[in-house]
């Protein structure tokens, strides 16, 4: 196979092993915010959708540095939970 070529086959393994890693991360968050005693947000709770609405307008990681020392655990495990946004370089 040329380099740069990939089969369906390999892409389609690829896929689901990186869905895999990401249920697995979801999981691991889940975990964390239970053993911690952290809140789960949902919709209803009151900085949801303004974290939504950030996610939704920042999609590289250097958006993210400045909030990294400032939002606490629960804010930045929210975040990777609630957010479709996978972040850049």
């Amino acid at each position: 196979m040329a380099d740069g070529v990939t089969s369906t086959a390999m892409e389609s393994g690829l896929l689901n092993a990186v869905r895999g890693n990401i249920k697995e991360l979801n999981e691991d968050y889940l975990d964390y915010i239970g053993s911690h005693k952290l809140a789960l947000w949902d919709n209803s709770h009151p900085r949801y959708q303004a974290m939504q609405e950030f996610c939704r307008l920042h999609n590289r990681i250097d958006g993210y540095e400045p909030y990294f020392e400032r939002w606490s655990d629960e804010e930045m495990s929210n975040r990777r939970l609630r957010s479709a946004v996978w972040l850049t370089p």
